[in-house]
């Protein structure tokens, strides 16, 4: 893994968020390849499916990319510390215009830590999620394929970065990554992950507990 020096901020000290999120919408698992045909912004063809408190049955489909890199037990995630209540999140965001996911997700996690991944990353959890009312995020169902990548050493324990072009418009988004540990008694709930994302956690866990006893 390549990393850049020029994206870092300074150091930085975690912040930990008091709003849960609820469990909420849905999550199912989904197969088919995905090449991007559509802008950012602009979605997929509309989908039969209502979103909650709404008489319409067309939403738009964002198909999306993510990145969960471990280094031993410890999951890098980030924060946007200028929103009221960070909540966890994991880099990555959505397809472009003829990309895969597996190209999406390397371009998105530079993008949002300044990192230059040459590891292997391997799929290993498919999600649908409906997005609604979410501030600076695009409303619609995401479907989200997670991959799962591992580093021997942190390039940084703690660093700043910007996300020069969200997907969803506007001015760049101050992030601040760090790691926590998955197995610690400490650890993160997964009402502490942004919409969601810790959702994936529990499957994370067995695969790299199957990596640590070589099983995988």
């Amino acid at each position: 893994m390549t990393f850049d020096t020029r994206f870092l901020l300074g150091s930085c000290s975690s912040v930990k968020s008091k709003r849960p999120i609820k469990n909420k919408y849905l999550s199912s698992g989904f197969k088919e390849p995905i090449i991007c045909n559509r802008s950012r912004s602009a979605g997929d063809a509309n989908v039969g499916i209502k979103l909650p408190g709404s008489k319409d049955l067309s939403v738009k489909l964002y198909h999306k990319a993510y990145v969960y890199l471990t280094c031993g037990p410890e999951l890098l995630v980030f924060i946007e510390p200028d929103h009221p209540n960070p909540d966890l999140q994991v880099p990555g965001g959505t397809l472009d215009p003829g990309e895969s996911y597996l190209q999406a997700a390397r371009r998105e996690f530079i993008e949002e830590t300044g990192l230059s991944l040459d590891i292997a990353l391997e799929s290993f959890a498919d999600q649908d999620h409906i997005i609604k009312d979410v501030p600076g995020s695009l409303p619609g169902l995401h479907r989200r394929r997670h991959f799962h990548g591992r580093i021997r050493e942190k390039p940084a324990a703690e660093w700043e970065h910007y996300e020069m072009t969200p997907s969803s418009g506007g001015p760049p988004i101050r992030f601040r990554l760090f790691w926590v540990d998955l197995f610690a008694n400490d650890a993160p709930p997964k009402t502490r992950f942004f919409e969601e994302f810790g959702a994936q956690l529990d499957t994370l866990r067995s695969r790299m507990e199957r990596q640590n006893d070589g099983r995988h």
